[in-house]
């Protein structure tokens, strides 16, 4: 007998033998039917026993609802109008804010082009859209080590120092001084991804001119099919990590609900929760990364069939969704998805 099938016996036999669980009800049975004074309790036994078997029946049935399920039921994927060239907007929309915020003295003066004098040189490279890019110009009545120092002690709103002071020179002497500056988050982080701003000085007699430019990228839109959906019974966890010279692929890790649900709905829910990648696709140069490349692959098995979300981890890795064995588009961002895999894994 099943557990459905025990829980409906043992709620119909409570329901039809209710009343005799009220002792004053058993009282009047025996007298009803002319009963010795002693036998009564007989009554009473039985329907205390049938009481204690509803109980248990009661018991068992909670017993069955508490259980944690089979399965991890993803949430929807969220209905969404958005387009492309709508984040393209934002994007450009938040570059132009961005590059006003250089912190310079009240002093400074706004230029409207690039002064004489500046020797050409552009932004340092990253993963960026450079049609979104934004350049400002600003002369300072202040040497150029005076403005480091205001610099240094003052950030853009909403952003951080991203490294240190660094600085280069020309072969006509000219020395530019730089620092660069990155979001503490994306506004819109479906749309784009966080604005970096670059500063760089340079001295101009007692002035010191000021370059700031911007950069970001708009991001894809995510489509149904990019989303882990359906009910999820497990899911596989190979791993290949960097160990030099030759990179170690680790024992593959394999995660069942109910017992691993929780670890199953942390990882269902970080993928689902990554953003689209950047367009155009950043191409960058990496070094070789060994062999084999190290990778994360989670295969996902779900009531509809298996979906697999792989991630090569070298450089610039996007995170590709597997249906059948063919590749949806767009690719993910991989955001902090290594460190949920690395967390569920550490729970083995």
């Amino acid at each position: 007998m099943t557990d459905d099938q025990l829980e409906t016996l043992l709620r119909d036999t409570f329901t039809s033998r209710e009343p005799l669980a009220d002792p004053d009800v058993a009282r009047r049975m025996a007298r009803s039917v002319g009963a010795p004074a002693r036998r009564w309790p007989a009554y009473v036994a039985a329907a205390a026993a049938v009481l204690v078997v509803a109980l248990v029946g009661a018991f068992l049935a909670h017993g069955h609802d508490a259980q944690e399920p089979p399965v991890v039921d993803p949430t929807p994927p969220p209905a969404t109008t958005a387009t492309y060239q709508e984040n393209r907007a934002l994007a450009a929309a938040e570059s132009a804010r961005v590059v006003e915020l250089v912190p310079l003295p009240e002093s400074a003066t706004r230029l409207p082009r690039k002064p004489a004098g500046w020797p050409g040189r552009g932004m340092i490279s990253s993963p960026a859209d450079a049609s979104l890019a934004e350049t400002a110009w600003w002369s300072v009545p202040v040497d150029a080590g005076s403005l480091e120092t205001y610099l240094t002690a003052h950030e853009p709103g909403g952003m951080h120092r991203e490294e240190g002071f660094g600085s280069s020179s020309d072969l006509e002497g000219h020395v530019v001084r730089y620092l660069s500056y990155a979001q503490d988050r994306s506004t819109t982080p479906d749309a784009y991804q966080p604005v970096s701003l670059l500063v760089q000085w340079m001295a101009d007699g007692d002035h010191t001119l000021v370059r700031a430019d911007t950069s970001t990228a708009a991001r894809d839109v995510r489509t149904p099919e990019t989303y882990v959906d359906g009910e999820v019974t497990a899911v596989d966890i190979d791993r290949v990590v960097p160990h030099p010279p030759d990179n170690q692929r680790l024992p593959p890790v394999h995660l069942t609900a109910p017992d691993d649900s929780a670890d199953i709905a942390r990882l269902v829910d970080a993928v689902n929760g990554l953003p689209a990648s950047i367009k155009p696709a950043f191409v960058a140069s990496c070094p070789y990364p060994g062999d084999p490349r190290p990778f994360v692959t989670l295969t996902f098995h779900t009531a509809a069939g298996t979906v697999v979300a792989h991630l090569e981890t070298a450089c610039w890795g996007q995170v590709e969704i597997r249906r059948d064995g063919q590749p949806v588009r767009p690719t993910l961002d991989p955001g902090d998805l290594t460190e949920v895999v690395e967390a569920a894994v550490g729970n083995r």
